[in-house]
């Protein structure tokens, strides 16, 4: 895997190691508005497999997307891209957004493993996608528009930062 997409796994496989079923479930300040613990991964593993998915449809179709940014897609990619930082308060698209109810429970180690696999398969895609297209823009992002193997991978580290600093104001880097 891609040393920043890792590095940016180890993070969150350190702070969810050591945390109960129960924890990963419990909301800021009681408000079931705020996402839990699980569901900021669940979110970020549905972002993966979102990218997974247009990132196939481009190999299937074995050639980059021909579409260029437009200028209502400009300022985000500045931001986002450039700037390294996520604007709070953005409401998930629906396909990305997590479930209210935890389904099946499973404890923090287990969600860092779930994490890791989606990652990784989003990664792998990535690197066929360079090497088919090279460095240029291969797919679409919906907000961000057209986007290389090197933007995805920063978007991602940067979504994933985003919500790692929420996760650390739950208090959660003193309990891992």
């Amino acid at each position: 895997m891609h040393h920043s997409l890792e590095e940016l796994h180890a993070d969150y496989a350190r702070l969810l190691a050591n945390l109960a079923s129960e924890t990963l479930e419990i909301h800021p300040a009681n408000d079931a508005g705020c996402w839990n613990v699980r569901q900021i991964v669940e979110h970020l593993t549905l972002t993966y497999r979102s990218s997974a998915s247009v990132l196939q449809k481009r190999l299937d179709k074995g050639r980059p997307t021909q579409t260029r940014p437009t200028l209502k897609q400009r300022g985000p990619r500045l931001v986002v891209l450039w700037l390294g930082f996520m604007p709070r308060g953005q409401i998930a698209p629906s396909m990305v957004a997590p479930g209210a109810d935890a389904g099946s429970l499973v404890d923090g180690a287990a969600l860092a493993d779930i994490m890791r696999a989606e990652l990784q398969r989003m990664d792998e895609l990535l690197t066929l996608c360079e090497r088919q297209f090279g460095s240029q823009q291969m797919a679409t992002h919906q907000v961000l528009g057209p986007l290389s193997a090197s933007q995805w991978r920063r978007f991602h580290v940067t979504h994933g930062r985003h919500h790692l600093k929420q996760m650390r104001r739950l208090g959660l880097s003193e309990r891992a």
